[in-house]
């Protein structure tokens, strides 16, 4: 059965979570084993069509969404920088640029560029950066700029080391030595004005922010350029980027930024809220040190010391995963008192402060958290508790508390499965929950169902099915009937029950079946029988959200009429935890989902508007080829 709703306040408290838990979008990461060529990939860049070019160890890397291949210069050397324009891709190597373009195959072909330069000869000189102004290129190397345009190469030799270019307000400002910026002109570079606070520091990128420049600099953070003087940055994340080695920067969607590290993976920043995430080892990134970063749309892209990753921006699925292992697998979640409530094998978890603590006392196996009459109780493996925001108070020494659940037309009474029977809890006049064991029964109860305020259905987690008749007072059983493969049910394990718009309704065996109260006979459920080999995972008034018992653990929400939509995400599939997975909701569009390592979180009003804005790309043919051939695409 569904969770009972949460306040409306409780899609606040969501989005601040949000901002201040480090729940991520999903990360995907590509390895050499992925890709199949050098570990370190210096730059990326990505077409209109949103096919991905990495410079790599061993050349040009292209990812066309389905398959990996790479493209080696003639002199097999490093690929160190590359810019996308039009239907070329240029590179800088050793030595060495010039662009790539795909022939009539769909196969890339490379044109070199250094024939142009003339009179000049240059040793062990790499291009770092290539940069598109207008109706020219840019290729730039640590002691040298080369400017090609209109066919012909020009050669400026600036005193100074060259770290990086950027377009500004039409001049192009470059960071040169340690001695601040430099404006471009037509032969040489010509130092700017109140560069003081830039002296003797090494800028290693730049970034249009703010009608002015936001510079990174390699040890001591960044600064804010206005196009007259130079202040240090004033975010709150400046101070933590100078103990990360800032190497990269990249606008994102809106006034977003993006600070890749050395040694700290990349931050996400916002300075409409001033918070930050970071996607780093501990998240999930297969590798701390960010050499370089692109987006086509949502898509963030991340080349690394050792490997690719993707990020997966404005998603409507984000995670918080915990690293540590002390959290373990989670079982269920709550929210309350403003405090996310996280229930797992190894106890019951909160957030304070942007840190995950654990309830002093709750150390053990957690079946289940529920709100009940304004307390937060959890069901747990050595009794049944009260979770306060000081401590945990015991209110049942029966061991198990699996489930538990409101009589109907009750506000007061509640009945609990335990690892002994049932148990039930009564409200007194103070409000306090009373427990007390129903007598005559004595077997496990994993879950159960109420059929009307006297019946309850038990799942036994090796026997089968019970129907449980109890007195009214709820103080005795009065009868107890087991259903077995004579009834009508399948398999005597792992039965997971369900109360369905009044009908009985059962899951085992990939099978879906229902209670025939005519007949007293467990029967196939017709209307069920598309979604077999799919669990219930949530329900509400509105959808109904199932998972595959097999294969790659797709989710599926439908409203069983027209409307369906499946997720096939791969991080959420990879962490549900068989068997225990559960979804719950909070508010009117929060769903979180129980995982093996933390919990996925689901917005359900960005997802349909994404939906609603969704659309299909068209069809585009890169390559037509057999077993022996490829074919001219004319």
């Amino acid at each position: 059965m569904p969770k009972p709703l949460i306040t409306i306040a409780c899609i606040l408290f969501t989005t601040l979570f949000l901002n201040g838990q480090e729940l991520l979008p999903p990360i995907y990461n590509y390895s050499l084993l992925d890709y199949r060529a050098g570990s370190k990939n210096w730059g990326l860049a990505v077409n209109t069509e949103g096919e991905l070019y990495a410079a790599n160890n061993q050349g040009l890397l292209h990812f066309d969404g389905e398959r990996w291949s790479l493209n080696t210069l003639p002199n097999k050397t490093i690929v160190r920088s590359l810019a996308v324009v039009d239907d070329k891709i240029y590179t800088g190597s050793y030595e060495e640029f010039g662009y790539w373009k795909k022939n009539s195959k769909g196969i890339l072909e490379y044109t070199s560029l250094t024939h142009l330069i003339k009179g000049r000869s240059f040793t062990s000189e790499e291009f770092w950066e290539i940069l598109p102004v207008n109706d020219y290129i840019v290729f730039r190397s640590f002691s040298a700029i080369y400017v090609f345009k209109n066919g012909k190469m020009q050669v400026i030799d600036p005193p100074e080391v060259i770290s990086d270019l950027i377009p500004y307000k039409g001049k192009i400002l470059v960071a040169a030595g340690g001695n601040g910026l430099y404006e471009l002109t037509e032969n040489k570079i010509v130092p700017l004005e109140n560069q003081e606070l830039l002296f003797e520091k090494t800028v290693t990128d730049m970034v249009l922010y703010q009608e002015g420049v936001l510079l990174g600099t390699k040890l001591n953070g960044c600064y804010f350029f206005n196009g007259n003087e130079l202040q240090p940055w004033q975010a709150p994340l400046n101070e933590e980027l100078k103990k990360h080695q800032l190497n990269k920067l990249l606008k994102l969607d809106g006034s977003m930024i993006a600070l890749g590290t050395i040694k700290n993976g990349v931050y996400i920043y916002n300075p409409a809220t001033g918070q930050s995430q970071v996607v780093n080892r501990k998240s999930g990134l297969q590798n701390n040190t960010i050499l370089s970063m692109t987006r086509f749309q949502d898509q963030f892209w991340l080349g690394l010391d050792n490997g690719i990753a993707r990020v997966h921006l404005n998603y409507p699925i984000t995670y918080f995963t915990d690293q540590s292992g002390a959290l373990g697998m989670v079982y269920d979640i709550a929210h309350y008192n403003n405090r996310l409530y996280l229930g797992s094998n190894t106890g019951v978890f909160y957030f304070e402060n942007g840190q995950l603590e654990i309830v002093e006392g709750s150390v053990g196996h957690v079946w289940d958290l529920e709100i009940l009459g304004g307390d937060l109780i959890c069901g747990h493996n050595t009794g049944t508790y009260k979770v306060t925001d000081t401590g945990f108070e015991k209110i049942s020494d029966i061991s198990g508390g699996y489930e538990i659940k409101k009589v109907p037309e009750s506000n007061s009474v509640y009945i609990q499965g335990t690892y002994n029977g049932l148990v039930k809890f009564q409200e007194d006049g103070q409000g306090l929950l009373r427990a007390s064991k129903i007598g005559g029964i004595g077997f496990p109860v994993k879950q159960l169902c109420f059929e009307n305020p006297e019946v309850v259905w038990a799942a036994h987690p090796y026997k089968g099915l019970y129907r449980i008749h109890l007195d009214e007072q709820h103080n005795n059983v009065v009868k107890i009937q087991q259903y077995n493969d004579k009834d009508g049910v399948p398999s005597e394990y792992n039965i997971k029950l369900f109360n369905i718009k009044n009908q009985l309704v059962f899951y085992s065996e990939g099978k879906w079946f229902k209670y025939d109260p005519i007949m007293d006979r467990i029967v196939v459920f017709e209307e069920f029988q598309k979604f077999n080999d799919k669990e219930l995972l949530f329900f509400d008034q509105d959808s109904f959200w199932f998972v595959s018992s097999n294969g790659n653990k797709e989710i599926l929400r439908t409203d069983l009429k027209n409307d369906s939509l499946l997720l096939t995400d791969v991080p959420l599939q990879k962490r549900l935890a068989p068997d225990s997975q559960k979804m719950v909701k909070m508010g009117d569009s929060a769903l979180f989902v129980t995982l093996n390592d933390g919990f996925a979180y689901i917005d359900q009003r960005k997802l349909k508007s994404q939906l609603e804005n969704l659309v299909l790309p068209a069809p585009h043919i890169n390559g037509i080829n057999d077993e022996e051939n490829r074919y001219d695409l004319d």
